[in-house]
């Protein structure tokens, strides 16, 4: 190494490798992020809708698609599935509503597993929403 070389006093040696930007190192075009984001319940569509206004207030490239109802689609949320009228209340409705959600369910994997969000974000809509993290989760959805 000539003295030309030699890193000043104040440089450490790898400092001036600092100065190239992410553009310079990454070739591929980065896509925006996503995150998936699932409610069945009108609570749930509420308080989601809420989170991503939020979100969109502090980073508005990150994109939300997923389930819910009209409260989520007026934040910004692309609705995969309309979950209006999913609601149940007790065991009856719950039973009349499992042949619905079950096929719902398959869409739902088949949407994640084509489309991978960056993240998955569960909201109320518990025996639903634990097996679509379930699925998650083996998919790698981690986030």
């Amino acid at each position: 190494m000539t003295k030309d070389q030699d890193p000043t006093p104040t440089q450490s040696p790898i400092e001036h490798l600092s100065t190239r930007t992410p553009e310079h190192l990454n070739t591929r075009t980065p896509r925006p992020r996503e995150i998936a984001i699932f409610t069945g319940e009108l609570s749930g569509d509420l308080q989601g809708a809420a989170l991503v206004r939020a979100v969109k207030e502090l980073r508005p490239e990150i994109a939300f698609w997923g389930m819910g109802g009209q409260n989520m689609r007026a934040a910004g949320v692309e609705l995969a599935f309309d979950s209006t009228r999913w609601g149940a209340m007790g065991i009856v409705e719950s039973l009349k509503l499992a042949p619905r959600l079950l096929w719902v369910l398959g869409r739902v994997r088949g949407v994640l597993a084509a489309r991978p969000p960056d993240g998955v974000l569960l909201i109320d809509y518990g025996a639903f929403n634990a097996r679509v993290g379930a699925f998650a989760h083996r998919r790698g959805n981690r986030k």
